[in-house]
């Protein structure tokens, strides 16, 4: 959902700033490429956290791996990522839910920031499944 409205964003801010080319401007103002290649890297990485998101394992459930993990506590620490991970997406939906291009490129950082958030949220996650500390 999220991907899809920064998609949407670029694909408004093209229509509007790049346009059709011209004979008297055949080519757009590179400042607006520039912008426009920010947008796509911006749904990449959206892309590709949700990728991540969608592929997260889950505990093994067989008597090996109970044997050397104390299943409580690695579901205790699963929860509580998975509910950080809920949390941060909704915020991350609700900040970019209906906002055109321009707002997200003056808000690049901040944007960027909530997606390094969610990646060391989804790296805790893994580490806690595999019995690391991150």
């Amino acid at each position: 959902m999220v991907r899809s409205n920064v998609e949407r964003a670029e694909s408004d801010y093209r229509r509007e700033f790049i346009g059709t080319p011209t004979r008297e401007k055949p080519f757009p103002n590179p400042s607006n490429m520039a912008a426009v290649q920010k947008l796509e890297r911006l749904a990449g990485s959206v892309g590709t956290v949700s990728g991540r998101l969608q592929s997260q394992p889950v505990p093994e459930n067989d008597r090996m791996t109970q044997r050397y993990r104390q299943e409580a506590e690695t579901l205790k620490v699963l929860i509580s990522c998975d509910e950080r991970l809920v949390g941060q997406c909704s915020l991350l939906h609700a900040m970019l839910d209906g906002r055109n291009g321009l707002w997200m490129l003056e808000h690049l950082d901040e944007i960027e920031e909530g997606l390094t958030a969610l990646q060391l949220t989804l790296r805790s996650r893994e580490a806690a499944l595999l019995d690391r500390t991150v």
